[in-house]
């Protein structure tokens, strides 16, 4: 499938350099399509000597990778993903027993590339071809 992908900012500075910016939600950084449209953000930058910087507010993507998510919470939830995709009623339930927060979700779900959404909700694993399934943009456009 081909997409046309338009970034939310781009930002020159004085002494000439470039940031393609992207602006979400950190919720919403977490998002199988909004990780594709990071990837192919993050190439078409680079492939022009570019810099990248996915933000919300103060925090940004990194953040999000790197915020600490409890140990029994990633087991948790990596063991009820085993046996198949969540809805929003399942990821209540688990939180019932196993107390976690939506950033913990999200920043699992960048670091093991889980496919995430919410509209309707949904957590899975990695689909076998993920950038089909994703709808990675391939023709990102400044």
């Amino acid at each position: 499938m081909d997409r046309t992908y338009y970034p939310d900012l781009i930002a020159v500075t004085t002494d000439g350099r470039v940031v393609l910016i992207e602006v979400k939600q950190l919720r919403d950084m977490a998002l199988s399509i909004s990780r594709a449209k990071f990837a192919a953000a993050r190439a078409f930058a680079h492939e022009r000597g570019w810099g990248w910087v996915a933000v919300e507010w103060r925090r940004t993507h990194a953040d999000l990778a790197d915020h600490r998510v409890r140990a029994d919470v990633e087991c948790a939830v990596s063991e009820r993903l085993a046996e198949g995709p969540m809805a929003w009623l399942d990821v209540r339930r688990l939180r019932e027993e196993v107390p976690f927060t939506h950033t913990d979700i999200a920043a699992l779900a960048v670091r093991h590339d889980w496919t995430f959404r919410h509209a309707p909700y949904l957590l899975a694993l990695p689909p076998h071809d993920s950038a089909v399934d994703k709808g990675v943009p391939t023709r990102p456009h400044a």
